[in-house]
């Protein structure tokens, strides 16, 4: 038998949209030299997609390098803009506000972090500032501003980083035309039945017309539905709407008005909380609600008030329940976006979501015949990643200290997954933040978050002290004047915006 024989050559995606030309374009790159290998999606036109994940996080860029699609090329593609930060309004108490950012607190400190001298300095009453002053990428973002990161290593922007805010439907058509330029045959058809091997491997779709497309491994990206991976493999799915009670959204377009912010703009409502993406084109809005405590008609008139002026379309619903697949590949089947599972678009988590899927599934790319063992392990490292990100959604709700409604009051007092309370006593103790080294919120996230929520630990880490105080409040007192000069003579985000992208 030749040493080729138990090779994978024909792969097969169902379903389009971000998800689906993502996966299609990845792997037209990877196999663009490889004659034997064979890429086809499958996509119904009279399907549709669902098309509103419009912020995205710094990861992205990476998918673009690996692509290799220059920024302005895909900025000017996709409407983009630069986003910086998200900005959160509401959520502590009504008329409250802080900041998430992108990039870093500033340097470590003696190897601790500078939030921890922070603390230590505030304990003892000294003048340290607030401790986001110490972001280059809110001071930016704050005054409607932008700046690449630079390698200097005496610069405020080494700290800083920075993704986009982006047409999702554009970005799958621009995806879609770079991946058939690459080999990637598409075929428009319904899928109809699903035929499978006797141990329970998919080996062909059959579509509208007497089709037949076989497969040696599939790709389910047909949505919540996921044709494949449950309704045809039955994979099951974990329901995390105790913990994520959202499970509707309006999206609606509005003009594009005013100066272009580099930020993602979050705002708390009665049952919810509602957000602001600006485009080059338009505004991104939406409504993110939970009907246990509204009806679908009263959100939508609460969403049309907030919106302030006529939507370019009719408010478009969304129905979802907050999860995950419990099996995300299972036999030769993995399921990418939201036929894997879905996690709320606070933190703007999708479009990452898809492509590391993808990226950890070729790291472990099968034979015909493969291992159960690297399905498992592909699993629980998905498991893994999906429940960090998952605590760190749910820790904008639950501290909270509004008890204005009937939500917020729930999610002020509802139970919390364990890995969660473990995470917030042991930052209430001594400010410490555990965090796996590749995980996708770090320190700096998670701080962002307490610090904007009022959490204040009863201490700090007793290591510190090992660092000269005076010494500390010297170095944090050098960034704050380094940021405040740079973002003076930093330029607007519109004007860099006019001048990377090409006419």
């Amino acid at each position: 038998m030749s040493p080729q024989s138990g090779r994978i050559k024909n792969i097969v995606i169902v379903g389009g949209g971000t998800a689906g030309w993502m996966a299609a374009a990845a792997l037209g790159r990877l196999f663009r030299n490889n004659s034997d290998m064979s890429v086809t999606l499958i996509e119904s036109e009279a399907i549709g997609t669902v098309g509103v994940g419009e912020a995205t996080i710094p990861p992205i860029r990476e998918y673009l390098k690996f692509l290799k699609i220059t920024e302005p090329n895909f900025m000017r593609r996709t409407s983009a803009t630069y986003k910086l930060a998200i900005k959160f309004e509401n959520w502590e108490t009504p008329q409250s506000a802080y900041w998430h950012p992108f990039g870093e607190l500033g340097p470590n400190i003696e190897n601790w972090p500078l939030y921890q001298h922070w603390l230590k300095a505030r304990a003892h009453k000294k003048d340290c500032g607030a401790l986001m002053d110490h972001s280059i990428c809110i001071k930016l973002a704050e005054q409607n501003k932008f700046q690449f990161p630079k390698g200097d290593p005496y610069s405020p922007l080494r700290n800083s980083s920075y993704a986009f805010h982006l047409d999702a439907v554009a970005f799958a058509g621009m995806l879609r035309e770079y991946a058939e330029e690459r080999a990637v045959k598409r075929i428009e058809g319904k899928v109809v039945k699903v035929h499978q091997h006797e141990n329970g491997d998919i080996a062909a779709l059959q579509l509208e017309g007497d089709r037949r497309v076989e497969g040696d491994f599939f790709i389910d990206c047909t949505g919540f539905y996921g044709l494949l991976i449950e309704k045809t493999l039955n994979a099951g799915y974990d329901d995390w709407s105790e913990y994520l009670p959202c499970d509707r959204a309006y999206a609606a377009p509005t003009p594009s008005a005013g100066d272009l912010y580099p930020y993602t703009h979050s705002i708390a409502q009665k049952a919810g909380w509602r957000w602001k993406i600006p485009l080059q084109s338009r505004m991104g809005n939406g409504y993110v609600f939970s009907t246990r405590f509204t009806t679908e008609e009263d959100a939508r008139e609460e969403f049309l008030s907030a919106l302030g002026e006529a939507p370019l379309a009719e408010p478009r619903l969304l129905k979802f329940t907050g999860g995950r697949r419990k099996e995300v590949w299972k036999k030769n089947c993995l399921s990418l976006g939201l036929a894997s599972g879905f996690l709320e678009p606070l933190e703007s988590t999708s479009i990452h979501m898809i492509f590391t899927g993808l990226f950890k599934f070729l790291d472990s790319f099968p034979e015909k015949e493969f291992s159960q063992a690297i399905i498992n392990k592909y699993n629980k490292n998905v498991q893994h990643s999906t429940e960090e990100s998952r605590d760190f959604i749910i820790l904008h709700y639950c501290l909270t200290r509004r008890d204005d409604t009937e939500f917020w009051n729930y999610c002020r007092t509802m139970p919390l997954p364990a890995s969660l309370e473990d995470r917030i006593e042991m930052f209430r103790l001594n400010g410490r933040i555990l965090s796996d080294s590749d995980a996708l919120f770090r320190l700096v996230s998670w701080i962002s978050i307490y610090d904007g929520m009022g959490v204040t630990p009863n201490s700090y880490d007793p290591l510190v002290d090992c660092v000269p105080e005076q010494a500390a409040l010297d170095v944090m007192a050098r960034i704050r004047a380094g940021i405040k000069q740079t973002v003076q003579e930093s330029p607007r985000h519109a004007t860099v915006l006019e001048s990377q992208i090409p006419a």
